[in-house]
């Protein structure tokens, strides 16, 4: 097999003071105030990512309020990627794949300190006579070093040096304009869910980071001068100790203490507003994404809540909606209230809702319930969630896809409560529907704004029994979605889309 330990072409006996490290080291890391640390979340994860990287921005001196590197000249920028081999767009995407699978230069200091602790672990997952002898030499050298830190590490081992690296690159390739701001925020929110899911604290990362950081010098500096040298990774952890000390203090360095909000976001006042109000993971999507580009994150994000315990919801940024949300403030609102309050028949709600929307029917001289109901045909395809466009501008909204932390789906509608005006039902009685709904057809709340709702299911209503009667139900649920969201004006029209499409539209005028 290949490995990084085969590139070494030698060693020189003697690498300096040979005294167990591991005693100065617990020392030392004792001595960070981490009981100042801020709340481990990736909440806002573009901001979370950029903190991850802290380290590093402070040793290079670049800024750390947004995403634009702004603190040094571009010049000193591109001469720093040059050094990783990077030119351009397709070199920074080439990059983090092959960092993305630990595959990156001479490996990654997590991937190393992974295949140390199988040896550790009396599992190794490496033939050492598959290696030279300098390779061998080489790979015992580095795994002496890395035991220093295995009993300080947590299961995390070094990889946090790895996430300080990747993220500046990220970084530098936005600056350089050869990524886009929505490519780049991309790849910082998937960075940021990797770190979160592999740390459970800024203390387990900090540690990380120093330790990873100590046998990354040690390695590079042994493979740059053919020899192995203990002096050079101590100093640098005296160097990254220094670093992460001010990072948890009361310094104008202290981006890991206490919670402070830290970027200046690119995008409206209105949606930080919204961010701020729901308080839960998100990506935003600008004008400059694709209606395509959204629906394909909401389908990753959508499989990824199964595994993590949320659901996604797409909410298009406005005005009204930032309004009404105020509610969630209000100290008589309660969203366990509205999750835990006892269940009540949708199918009934529905029923008399499509009673009273119907009475009039015979009072018109020129419409009978057979000419409202109408055949079941001429139904448009609904293929994918679209809600968020800005109808007339060829382009999207502004909107933010929240990672709910609820166990089912129905009860987004009590973290995003919209209605109650008009003939749009109010959140609770919603919120019964939608229980209803996912229920009998697995129907999911995808897109929440203002005025419209959107459902994704898994597969179209085939049966015509079945097509029929949901399609009286969307009508008892939003009139509008048959009085001015169909070109005939019958339920027939919305059956025969019901039966064809994967999305459910509603917008109540």
């Amino acid at each position: 097999m290949s490995n990084f330990f085969e590139k070494i072409h030698g060693i020189v006996k003697g690498r300096g003071k040979e005294e167990n490290k591991m005693d100065y080291f617990a020392k030392k890391i004792e001595e960070i105030p981490f009981d100042r640390k801020r709340k481990w979340s990736n909440t806002n994860k573009e901001e979370f990512a950029i903190l991850l990287s802290a380290p590093s921005c402070l040793i290079y001196g670049w800024n750390l309020d947004y995403m634009k590197i702004d603190s040094v000249a571009k010049e000193e920028i591109h001469e720093k990627l040059k050094g990783f081999n990077i030119h351009n767009q397709d070199d920074v995407y080439g990059y983090y794949e092959e960092w993305f699978n630990g595959e990156v230069g001479d490996g990654t200091v997590g991937a190393d300190y992974d295949q140390f602790k199988s040896f550790w672990d009396g599992e190794p997952s490496l033939d050492l006579k598959e290696l030279s002898s300098n390779g061998q030499e080489a790979f015992l050298s580095c795994k002496k070093f890395a035991e220093n830190f295995k009993d300080i590490v947590g299961v995390g081992g070094f990889a946090a040096w790895d996430y300080a690296e990747i993220i500046p690159i990220i970084r530098m390739g936005y600056t350089m304009e050869w990524l886009s701001y929505e490519e780049a925020s991309k790849l910082l929110c998937e960075v940021a869910d990797e770190a979160y899911e592999e740390f459970d604290s800024w203390k387990e990362f900090a540690i990380s980071f120093i330790c990873g950081g100590a046998y990354w010098e040690y390695k590079r500096d042994g493979f740059d001068n053919w020899k192995f040298n203990e002096k050079r990774g101590y100093e640098f952890f005296d160097t990254l100790y220094e670093v992460v000390w001010n990072l948890f203090t009361d310094s104008e360095c202290g981006y890991w203490n206490e919670p402070v909000c830290v970027m200046s976001k690119e995008y409206s006042q209105v949606t930080k507003e919204i961010i701020d109000k729901i308080n839960c993971p998100h990506q935003v999507f600008t004008e400059n994404n694709t209606i395509s580009e959204v629906n394909s994150a909401y389908k990753k994000s959508l499989a990824q809540g199964k595994e993590k315990g949320f659901i996604p919801v797409l909410v298009p940024s406005d005005d009204t909606l930032a309004e009404w949300l105020e509610d969630l403030e209000d100290d008589s609102y309660s969203k366990e209230d509205i999750i835990t309050q006892k269940r009540r028949d949708a199918e009934q709600i529905l029923q008399e809702r499509f009673k009273e929307y119907t009475d009039y029917i015979d009072e018109e001289e020129n419409l009978t319930m057979n000419d409202f109901l109408g055949e079941k045909k001429d139904g448009e395809v609904i293929g994918e969630l679209s809600a968020f466009e800005d109808y007339g501008e060829d382009r999207i909204q502004e909107t933010i896809l929240f990672e709910i932390p609820v166990k089912n789906p129905w009860e987004v509608i009590a973290w995003l409560p919209m209605g109650g005006w008009n003939e749009c039902p109010e959140a609770s009685e919603m919120m019964e529907i939608c229980r209803y709904w996912y229920e009998q057809y697995g129907a999911i709340p995808a897109v929440i704004s203002n005025d419209t709702l959107e459902f994704v299911v898994e597969k179209a209503v085939e049966d015509e029994e079945q097509a029929w009667q949901l399609a009286k139900e969307h009508y008892a649920f939003c009139p509008d979605r048959v009085d001015q969201g169909t070109r005939s004006g019958t339920i027939g029209e919305v059956a025969d889309c019901l039966s064809k499409s994967k999305v459910w539209f509603f917008w109540w005028d």
